[in-house]
């Protein structure tokens, strides 16, 4: 009979305790966020020109941009391989919406493809730029590798590109 309640409060502690691990698990998905002295209309123009969003990014995140044409606007397209860290991921990428002022949607096609928003904010001193893009957890073999390595890298490219949308004029 005392095995009983152990066996009870097991049941109910291990989904408490899983639940637990999970909330505290750091997510996939890649943040950047950065004010601009730009307007919000500059933002989204930028990143729905495919030609002058590549040039934000260097050749150690994202690189070998192959524009498609159209190359800016609603369904402008391109493939480029993502390379942040030791990940290595070519995709097909289209500019799936735009709301100017507002957002831009990258939709990054196939089976290990992935949506990119860019979201602008106007904010005292410019605009407040977010560009996120969401990624579900990757499985558990290689997890670490991407919270140490490939995680870092892809933020940091991202940092690395809201800071250059802050110089040369957007078209």
């Amino acid at each position: 009979m005392t095995r009983a309640p152990a066996a009870l409060a097991l049941a109910v502690l291990l989904p408490a305790t899983a639940a637990g691990a999970e909330e505290s698990a750091p997510s996939a998905d890649v943040v950047a966020r950065r004010v601009v002295s730009r307007t919000p209309e500059e933002v989204t123009a930028a990143f729905a020109d495919l030609t002058y969003a590549a040039g934000l990014f260097d050749g150690d995140c994202l690189r070998g941009w192959s524009l498609g044409v159209p190359a800016a606007g609603l369904g402008a397209t391109a493939r480029v391989t993502y390379v942040p860290g030791p990940l290595r991921r070519r995709l097909l990428l289209q500019v799936a919406d735009v709301v100017s002022g507002r957002r831009v949607d990258w939709e990054h096609a196939g089976p290990k493809g992935f949506t990119t928003r860019v979201a602008a904010r106007a904010v005292e001193g410019g605009t407040e730029v977010t560009l996120t893009t969401y990624l579900s957890e990757p499985p558990w073999f290689v997890r670490h590798a991407f919270h140490e390595a490939v995680h870092p890298a892809w933020t940091a490219c991202y940092d690395a590109a809201l800071a250059r949308l802050d110089g040369p004029a957007v078209p």
